[in-house]
C-alpha cells in the first residue's frame, strides 16, 4: 500500500482501515506493516489508520489531540528512558528528522539557489539544531548550472539517490531493482547514462 492508495481512502471515509484489516489484506508481518506505516507517517486516531496530512485539520478544529502529539514525538523523536509514573515520559526531538521535515517545507515552492534555501531553512529549524548540508543526502538534488548551485526536492531520481531509501526494504521476491522498477520509470538517455527513475 502506498501513499496514493492511502489518500484514496481518506477521500471515501468508508474505506478507513481497523489494524485487523490492514493485516488481512496486507502480506507482511506485524513488524514489517509497522514500519510501512511510519514510514508513511500514518497515525491510528479511534481505531482507524489516518494519513498525517488529513489529521492537521483536526488540529485546527480541536485544537491538539493527544493521540496525534504523541505520534508526532514517535515521528520527530523518540522516548528516553522508561519514565516514572504514568506520566514520566521523557521525549527528545530527533535533530535530523526535524531539521528535513523543514527542509522539505521549504522546497515546497520548487528549486532555489542554495544560499537561499540554507537562509529559509535555518530561519525555520530550532536554534540550536545542527544543521547540516550533509544530511539532506538521499533528500535533494543539487544541480550546478554555471557559477550558481540549486538545489531542488527530488523529481527525477539516479540510483545513488533512491538507494538511501529503499536499502532497508526487504519484500520477499523482490530485489531492490524489482522494487523500483514496479513503482518508477526508469529512462536512460544513452547507452552509457546513468539510468534516471521518475515517479509512474
Amino acid at each position: 500500500m502506498d501513499v496514493e492508495e492511502l489518500e484514496e481512502i481518506e477521500k471515501d471515509k468508508t474505506g478507513l482501515f481497523r489494524w485487523e484489516d490492514l493485516v488481512d489484506r496486507i502480506q507482511a508481518s506485524d513488524e514489517e506493516l509497522r514500519a510501512g506505516l511510519r514510514a508513511l507517517s500514518v497515525v491510528e486516531i479511534d481505531g482507524y489508520w489516518r494519513i498525517e496530512d488529513e489529521v492537521v485539520g483536526m488540529l485546527e478544529a480541536d485544537g491538539f489531540p493527544r493521540r496525534l502529539a504523541l505520534h508526532c514525538l514517535e515521528v520527530y523523536g523518540g522516548q528516553v528512558g522508561e519514565g516514572n509514573g504514568s506520566n514520566g515520559r521523557a521525549w527528545v526531538l530527533d535533530e535530523r528528522r526535524v531539521c528535513i521535515h523543514f527542509a522539505r517545507v521549504v522546497l515546497k515552492g520548487g528549486k532555489m539557489k542554495v544560499e537561499s534555501f540554507m537562509d529559509e531553512w535555518m530561519k525555520k529549524i530550532l536554534a540550536g539544531m545542527p544543521a547540516s548540508f550533509e544530511m539532506l543526502e538521499g533528500e535533494v538534488l543539487v544541480e550546478r548550472l554555471g557559477v550558481e548551485t540549486w538545489i531542488c526536492a527530488f523529481s527525477k531520481w539516479e540510483w545513488k539517490d533512491l538507494q538511501p531509501y529503499i536499502r532497508d526494504l526487504r519484500i520477499p521476491g523482490f530485489s531492490s531493482e524489482e522494487l523500483l522498477l514496479k513503482y518508477t520509470q526508469k529512462m536512460q538517455p544513452t547507452s552509457d547514462a546513468e539510468p534516471i527513475f521518475n515517479a509512474r
